[in-house]
């Protein structure tokens, strides 16, 4: 019997989010194939997905791209290519031309995509289509540091201008005071021209709210999903633990007006966070790629995956003026919310029975399906296991946390 999506799909990483965009797709048919580079992806154990294990991008993007290309021409029709993180985003924009041969996917033009993973650059972006910014610095070279230090709002926080070119001590660093500014820069002086500085907008994690959405060729949203955050890992500077799905039409305004003044083409997530005395957001930044958190849009009726493989395949999608979203979906990562909990709960700031009734009001999960268990199993050995290490280390040293 002749099936009915001829093109096969290819997602590009495996965690949380690659992992979803494999279900998405798989549960409806699709045949998926799953490339990971770390062991730790457990999307290599969906169901859905014949999973490929591939060389890291890094150090040699080329042996990455021969096996791609190696790959691709043993299928008979273009498969429709999904990236699950920057460093995919990355690639495919640096061998496009190669690459569209061979796949079907959907980003923005030219240099651009390059230009949009540059905190840098995407500062200057939303300030000149007047989004609002925190105070801002680029910490260019040596001499920069003692002027910015001077002149930055504390608390603030160092960003790598992109996650994939230099490795930071997390995400991002939170800094309190202008010694430990100088400090930072002293025992890393391979920050000094690959990050930014920003005043770090107070406030819990419950004020950061997302935009997510894909957009056609010509720039037309076809799938919008707006979040909320309840908490993240590590608090207040780190991914999702806990999302909520929340109609936020001011955000969506806003987000919608930025997107298509830059003639946007493709997955983007834009992130923001709100001033609670004035309701104003500040753009954080945008990821041009599915989230960590894509459960809660499949969840939600807005897979960006299924939408983004839809539209590259001329398959016919449902173009309203107002595109719906189930509100309410409650999504978590247990093992990153559990590490969240145990920080705040340290500083005061929950009670084990708000977090516990938070996690049975949870319904939508990272890694936990009924119909797709093995992910979920081995992450669920993964976190017996460091939580094992972490409280022999506190039996060790009086620190249960690293």
């Amino acid at each position: 019997m002749k099936k009915y999506y001829q093109h096969p799909a290819v997602v590009l990483g495996l965690g949380a989010g690659g992992l979803d965009a494999v279900r998405s797709l798989g549960k409806q048919g699709i045949e998926v194939y799953g490339i990971f580079t770390r062991e730790v992806e457990a999307g290599r154990f969906s169901r859905y997905c014949s999973s490929l294990l591939f060389p890291p991008i890094k150090p040699d993007s080329n042996l990455f791209l021969e096996r791609l290309i190696g790959f691709a021409k043993n299928i008979q029709k273009k498969a429709v290519l999904i990236p699950a993180t920057d460093e995919f985003v990355n690639f495919i924009c640096k061998y496009r031309e190669i690459l569209v041969e061979y796949f079907l996917f959907q980003i923005p033009d030219g240099d651009f995509i390059e230009k949009l993973l540059n905190k840098a650059y995407m500062v200057q972006l939303a300030s000149k289509h007047s989004l609002e910014i925190p105070q801002t610095f680029f910490c260019n070279d040596v001499n920069s540091i003692q002027h910015i230090a001077e002149a930055i709002n504390y608390p603030c926080i160092i960003k790598p201008l992109n996650s994939f070119s230099i490795s930071f001590q997390s995400k991002n660093i939170i800094i309190k005071d202008k010694q430990s500014f100088i400090d930072v820069f002293k025992n890393h002086t391979e920050y000094i021209g690959n990050c930014l500085v920003q005043e770090f907008i107070e406030g819990g994690d419950n004020l950061i709210c997302q935009f997510n959405a894909y957009f056609d060729s010509e720039s037309r949203p076809l799938s919008i999903v707006t979040i909320k955050k309840n908490r993240q890992y590590p608090p207040n500077r780190g991914i999702g633990s806990y999302i909520t799905t929340e109609e936020l039409p001011q955000l969506r305004a806003l987000s919608l007006s930025f997107l298509k003044s830059i003639n946007y083409k493709g997955i983007a997530s834009l992130e923001f966070k709100m001033n609670p005395k004035t309701g104003q957001y500040f753009f954080i930044e945008i990821n041009p790629r599915i989230p960590w958190y894509h459960r809660i849009c499949s969840d939600s009726g807005n897979s960006l995956a299924l939408t983004a493989y839809l539209d590259l395949t001329g398959r016919n999608i449902k173009k309203d003026s107002i595109i719906h979203q189930i509100n309410e979906v409650r999504w978590i990562d247990f093992g990153n919310d559990l590490g969240s909990f145990i920080r705040k709960f340290l500083r005061g700031e929950i009670t084990f029975h708000a977090w516990i009734v938070s996690v049975f009001k949870a319904n939508s999960f990272a890694f936990w399906d009924s119909k797709d268990t093995l992910p979920f199993f081995y992450m669920a050995w993964s976190l017996l296991i460091s939580s094992t290490k972490a409280f022999l280390r506190f039996f060790r040293t009086g620190k249960i946390l690293s």
